[in-house]
């Protein structure tokens, strides 16, 4: 399957857009590869632009007590933004790098404001993300305060083994 291919399947997925609203969505989006280390969104950057996973893995690095923590990981099929900078138009409180090799597709904030102002399913798009997000936050915030490095490590270790293959964190 082609990014393409994998990426309208997302979409249908969340919203089941019509071939004319996909096609506006596709011509808005930019496709690129990545190599392992690369740093995709920069800490006190503005981040203005919403990337889609269509392989590797991607690791969110915040400055804790003047450690890099790892803070989240991303792999295919998922969205990677810094949600904080993207809704707020602040800097990033977090840096994205690669930890493989990645294909990413990227969508500018200004774009799908557009898409936002022109169909509606693209707005319900938008609200289900934003959604989704605040979601993942609200569950990554709980296990930060209840669950110790290990717990957290052990847990991902059983429900995403293929990370340790692809690299040390």
């Amino acid at each position: 399957m082609n990014n393409s291919a994998f990426l309208t399947n997302y979409l249908q997925l969340i919203v089941n857009p019509s071939e004319e609203e996909i096609a506006a969505f596709q011509d808005r989006i930019s496709y690129s590869e990545i190599t392992k280390g690369t740093r995709l969104i920069k800490i006190e950057e503005r981040c203005d632009k919403i990337y889609f996973v269509l392989d590797g893995y991607l690791k969110f690095v915040m400055d804790i007590d003047g450690k890099d923590v790892v803070i989240h990981i991303s792999g295919r099929g998922n969205l990677v933004t810094d949600f904080y900078s993207y809704y707020s138009l602040k800097p990033a409180i977090s840096s994205v790098y690669a930890i493989t090799d990645c294909q990413l597709a990227c969508v500018q904030r200004k774009d799908l404001e557009e898409l936002f102002s022109r169909y509606k399913v693209w707005e319900k798009f938008g609200r289900i993300v934003a959604e989704q997000a605040a979601v993942r936050l609200i569950f990554e915030k709980i296990n930060l305060q209840t669950k110790s490095n290990e717990e957290r490590y052990l847990k991902l270790l059983s429900e995403r083994p293929e990370l340790l293959q692809h690299s040390k964190l």
